[in-house]
């Protein structure tokens, strides 16, 4: 072997450790494209888990609400409201005379409804503060010839995020 082809081999060699610059490019954007993908589907998900959790807590208030109202109007004997008129508070009047009457009402202003047992009675909250009531109406139907019944609606909504696209809403 001669002295120039030994040269040759030993530039050869220099030059093939380590990466070219469009080498270091390439990947460099591999990676980029790989991690915004990651970030994005992160996000995507930490999203859906909390319009999923606003449903959740949204769905188990009105349950609890909805259950709390049927059982203290199972247990009356007479609604006191007027017929066919809205009003955001109900009045029931309880068989018994410890626990009479019930005052079920709606506070617009914080969203809350409270429960309040007795005239002297404290009222106390039956919705947590992360949600928000924005209507309650109770409407007292009549019948000549059948029991009284009562209609209500709601709306209620999540308070943890309701700037964001993920608000949930339930009437």
């Amino acid at each position: 072997m001669s002295c120039q082809s030994c040269q040759l081999m030993k530039k050869e060699k220099i030059f093939s450790k380590g990466f070219t610059l469009i080498e270091l490019i390439i990947f460099t954007a591999i990676f980029s494209a790989v991690f915004a993908s990651i970030v994005t589907i992160f996000i995507t998900v930490t999203r859906i888990q909390t319009n999923q959790g606003s449903a959740v807590n949204v769905n188990q208030e009105s349950r609890f609400l909805v259950d709390t109202i049927r059982r203290y109007i199972r247990d009356s004997s007479l609604i006191e409201i007027p017929v066919d008129e809205a009003t955001g508070t109900l009045k029931l009047r309880m068989s018994t005379s410890s626990g009479d009457p019930v005052y079920i009402s709606w506070d617009k202003d914080s969203g809350a409804v409270f429960l309040r047992i007795d005239e002297g009675g404290a009222p106390q909250r039956l919705t947590s503060n992360r949600i928000f009531v924005s209507d309650l109406t109770f409407i007292k139907r009549s019948s000549p010839n059948a029991k009284d019944t009562l209609q209500f609606s709601m709306d209620i909504s999540n308070t943890a995020n309701t700037s964001s696209p993920n608000y949930f809403s339930q009437v």
